[in-house]
């Protein structure tokens, strides 16, 4: 064992020995192997030629120390081609193999560079770096995961596939470990592909890694009668035990939304479980546990499974609450109100702002004037604080759209509804979707106080000068649009949002336009979710483009 370090050592002495030799003496390079040479030589020059100018330099733009690395890697390819060539300890089929190597190693990188799959002409110094690396590891049978480990998955993968090391010693751990990093890098392929190959080394410590960001996924997964549902449910894991316990239990999904609080020991199973008969107490417990989150969202700290949570409230507000009401549309308010009239007006908030599409717009007017009857200080300072601001701008877009904003507004000091309405306009860039931006864009429509609408168009037309200087494309392309959709609304303006952006008119519907093929104009009752769809198409449509 101690010889074959000793070879092993000697061998990296003599490569170093022959890169520095090589620059200055080249072997003649026998008939058998010129194509390979002549390859790799050809290879170079696509490289080269990758900034468009054959220069033997390697460009990275805007950045001078990393050119000059760039072009030193470059250079060091022939380094690398003199050292094959010369090195007696070689025979014809490992120089042949190693040439050829080399030569797959850098077309690999030549394309992905021109294609845009994520390498660049910066990270060719990482490649050469890592093949000159590789090489005596291979040539003495030893395994070359730690070269794999050390670097990034694009660069890893090209020397895996190339001829070279197709076929090391530790070929299947090393595949593993790129498989390993794609994984870490998008958790949200972690379980499919565990579920096609569950007895991988790594797969507890990626379990464990779905468990703390997609809880939601390893409970569908647990339930599985399979490998993986097996591997899973003999994890060790506080969070992973608890979400397995779910997971056995016919109920699970009403117990899942508490899942954080569960974790934490804020909440226990029987105290759910008590809730879960009554529809009143489970609905409470879980409008609770949303405005516990809300407030510890404030702080900086991130529920697990809230998006789950959200979704249980609309659909409890719906099918305990709103269909009820809308059902009985044509009943005395003693009969049609009876339902929600146990709710206080924190549970009657989150009736509203679940409300949109369901709720008929006689049923939420009746509901909202019971949020200010249950109230000891009708105040709407107070309402938004007790529910910690959550989901305050949905509330603003359904007052809007029902006409009870002014009331909400006049309900609060001046200067806090300005403040209230400036923070509904702004702020747009900063989440993951595009629903906020629509339900601005929705409620400007529904708004006629002009001096409610100034303000909104001023607060949108700030956020995108100040976005403007930035590189934030998305919140400049957000702003962009609502401050040209608003101003559209104003003849005055002279703003064509359909010639601007190439789509139907949004706030208005043409005559010609709603007649059919022969003529005909049907009526339908769903131009304000037509007008919401058009707004959202837009937004996507640009948001795609950036």
């Amino acid at each position: 064992m101690k010889q074959m370090k000793l070879n092993f050592y000697f061998f990296l002495l003599f490569i170093s020995v022959s890169f520095s030799l090589s620059a200055q003496q080249k072997p003649t390079i026998p008939f058998m192997r010129l194509i390979w040479h002549e390859n790799i030589d050809k290879t170079q020059k696509n490289i080269d030629k990758l900034d468009r100018v054959e220069d033997k330099t390697v460009t990275v733009v805007g950045n001078e120390q990393a050119t000059k690395d760039a072009t030193a890697a470059f250079a060091e390819i022939d380094v690398i081609q003199t050292a094959i060539e010369s090195n007696d300890s070689y025979d014809n089929n490992a120089k042949i193999k190693f040439l050829r190597g080399l030569n797959e190693v850098l077309t690999a990188f030549e394309l992905n560079v021109r294609a845009g799959r994520g390498l660049n002409n910066k990270q060719l110094p990482q490649l050469v770096s890592a093949f000159r690396t590789a090489m005596p590891l291979e040539r003495y049978n030893n395994s070359i995961v730690d070269v794999i480990e050390a670097n990034p998955i694009d660069i890893g993968q090209i020397l895996l596939n190339s001829f070279a090391f197709s076929k090391n010693v530790d070929i299947t751990k090393a595949r593993e470990v790129i498989l390993r990093k794609t994984l870490e890098n998008d958790p949200s392929k972690i379980l499919p592909t565990l579920a096609a190959n569950p007895d991988v080394s790594f797969a507890d410590s990626l379990i464990k890694v779905v468990a703390y960001t997609k809880p939601e996924d390893l409970y569908t997964y647990a339930q599985a009668n399979n490998e993986l549902g097996r591997r899973i449910k003999r994890q060790e894991d506080p969070l992973i035990k608890m979400i397995n316990n779910l997971a056995t239990k016919q109920t699970g999904r009403l117990y899942f939304p508490f899942l954080d609080n569960l974790y934490k020991g804020k909440v226990t199973m029987e105290e759910i479980e008590k809730s879960m008969d009554n529809k009143y107490k489970y609905f409470r417990l879980l409008v609770n546990t949303e405005i516990d989150y809300a407030g510890r969202l404030h702080s900086g700290d991130t529920p697990m499974v809230r998006t789950t949570l959200t979704g249980m409230i609309k659909k409890k507000a719906v099918d305990e609450f709103i269909n009820v009401i809308n059902g009985l549309h044509d009943s005395p308010d003693n009969i049609r109100m009876k339902d929600v009239e146990p709710l206080n007006a924190q549970e009657l908030y989150y009736i509203c702002v679940n409300g949109d599409p369901e709720i008929y717009t006689s049923s939420y007017l009746k509901v909202y004037d019971r949020i200010w009857q249950r109230m000891k200080s009708p105040n709407s300072d107070s309402l938004l604080r007790s529910v910690n601001f959550d989901a305050f701008k949905k509330f603003i877009k359904m007052a809007a759209g029902y006409n009870t904003l002014d009331h909400f507004l006049k309900n609060m000091d001046k200067g806090n509804a300005e403040i209230l309405m400036r923070a509904f306009a702004s702020g747009l860039e900063k989440t993951d979707n595009l629903e906020d931006a629509v339900d601005v864009a929705d409620s400007y429509a529904s708004i006629s106080n002009p001096e409610l609408r100034k303000l909104i168009l001023e607060e949108v037309q700030s956020s995108y000068k100040e976005l403007s200087t930035t590189t934030n494309r998305r919140g400049i392309a957000i702003y962009d649009i609502l401050s040209n959709l608003f101003q559209s609304m104003d003849s005055t303006k002279n703003v064509d949002v359909s010639a601007k952006f190439g789509i139907p008119p949004v706030y208005s519907v043409s005559n010609s336009a709603l007649k059919d093929t022969a003529g005909r104009i049907i009526i339908q009752q769903f131009f304000r979710r037509r007008r919401k769809q058009h707004l959202l198409a837009l937004i996507v449509g640009l948001k795609n483009n950036f």
